[in-house]
C-alpha cells in the first residue's frame, strides 16, 4: 500500500517496553514507523532515539501535549489520565498526511506479519473485541485519512456522548467511519482471552495487568494470562540485551514475573476489565460482590 503512515504514541512510561513491540514489528514488517514521544524529557527523549536506532527505521517525535478539558472524566483521575493520552493522540492525526493511517498500541507483541489487512481496505480497518458493541479496538486500526481537526472532532464527540460509549475513541471512529468499517479476524489483535495460534498475528495486552507494568491498585479482574505472558517474556530475553533500559524497568518486569495473582474467571472478562476504567476500584468490588451474591442466589 502506497501514502502510507504507520505510527504509535507512548508517554515515558513505555519508553522502554515499546522497544519490544516495535522490534517484534520489525522482524515481520519493512515499514517505517514514527513513534510520538508526548512530553518526554530531553534525557528521556535522547536515550529512547539511541534505543530505536538500534531497531531501524524508527523515527521518534517530540511531542508536546495539549492538555484538554477532562472535566467529563475529572472524578476519576486514572482515567482523566488515560483521556489525556487519548486525545494526544487525535491531536498527531492532524500531524499526518498521508493518504492512510496505520496505527497500533506498544503494549503487544507480534508474531506474524499484519499486511494481509492492508489488502482491499474499507475506510476503517480493525478487531472488534467487544461483544456487546461493534466498535472496533483502538490498540490497532488502518484508516482512510479525512480533512478534518481530529482533535476537535474527537473532542466535540466526547461533550455529547460522554459515557454512552465503553470507550470514547472506539465510538468517535466507529460514528465517523459508519457504513464503511471493515472487521478483520480477531488475530489481527488478540488479548488474553482468547488462545494464540499459528494464525496470530499481533497479542494485545490490554487492561491493568500487562508483563511489564500493573496500575497501581489496579484489581486484578482476569483469567489466567500465563501463556501470553511468556510469549513477551521470551521475547523481551532475546533482545534486551540490544537496549539501554532502566534499571526500574527491568526489576518491574522480573518483579511481575514471578508474581502470582487472584484469578476471577468471569464470563466477559472483557468487559470488567474496561469497566475499572469508568467506575475504579471500589466500584469494581461492589459489582464483583453483587455477581458473586446473584451466583449464590442462583445455586
Amino acid at each position: 500500500m502506497e501514502n502510507l503512515t504507520v505510527f504509535t504514541t507512548i508517554d515515558h512510561n513505555y519508553a522502554d517496553s515499546s522497544l519490544i513491540s516495535l522490534h517484534s514489528f520489525r522482524k515481520y514488517h519493512e515499514h517505517s514507523v514514527k513513534v510520538y514521544c508526548l512530553d518526554f524529557t530531553d534525557k528521556e527523549f535522547s536515550r529512547y532515539k539511541s534505543n530505536t536506532s538500534k531497531i531501524g527505521n524508527i523515527t521518534p517525535i517530540d511531542w508536546k501535549m495539549k492538555r484538554v478539558d477532562d472535566s467529563l472524566c475529572d472524578w476519576n483521575e486514572f482515567y482523566s489520565d488515560i483521556f489525556q493520552q487519548i486525545s494526544a493522540k487525535f491531536d498527531v492525526l492532524n500531524d499526518i498526511h498521508t493518504e492512510w493511517i496505520w496505527y497500533f498500541d506498544t503494549d503487544t507483541i507480534f508474531l506474524n506479519s499484519m499486511n494481509g489487512m492492508l489488502k482491499e481496505p474499507n475506510e476503517l480497518n480493525g478487531v472488534c473485541l467487544n461483544k456487546t458493541q461493534s466498535d472496533i479496538n483502538c490498540g490497532l486500526f488502518l484508516i482512510k485519512n479525512r480533512p478534518i481537526d481530529w482533535l476537535k472532532e474527537y473532542l466535540e464527540f466526547c461533550k455529547i456522548h460522554k459515557f454512552d460509549h465503553l470507550s470514547l475513541d472506539e465510538g468517535f471512529l466507529g460514528e465517523l467511519y459508519s457504513g464503511k468499517i471493515k472487521l478483520l479476524p480477531k488475530e489481527y489483535n488478540l488479548n488474553g482471552y482468547y488462545p494464540v495460534t499459528e494464525s496470530t498475528k499481533m497479542v494485545h495486552y490490554m487492561g491493568g495487568i500487562k508483563p511489564f507494568c500493573i496500575t497501581k491498585d489496579y484489581n486484578p479482574i482476569c483469567i489466567d494470562f500465563t501463556t501470553h505472558f511468556n510469549l513477551w517474556y521470551d521475547y523481551y530475553d532475546s533482545v534486551k540485551s540490544q537496549f539501554t533500559l532502566s534499571d526500574e524497568f527491568v526489576r518491574e518486569v522480573d518483579r511481575i514475573r514471578n508474581t502470582k495473582f487472584d484469578v476471577y474467571d468471569i464470563a466477559n472478562s472483557h468487559y470488567a476489565t474496561r469497566m475499572f476504567l469508568s467506575i475504579g476500584e471500589a466500584g469494581v468490588k461492589l459489582v464483583m460482590n453483587k455477581m458473586i451474591s446473584d451466583y449464590k442466589k442462583d445455586k
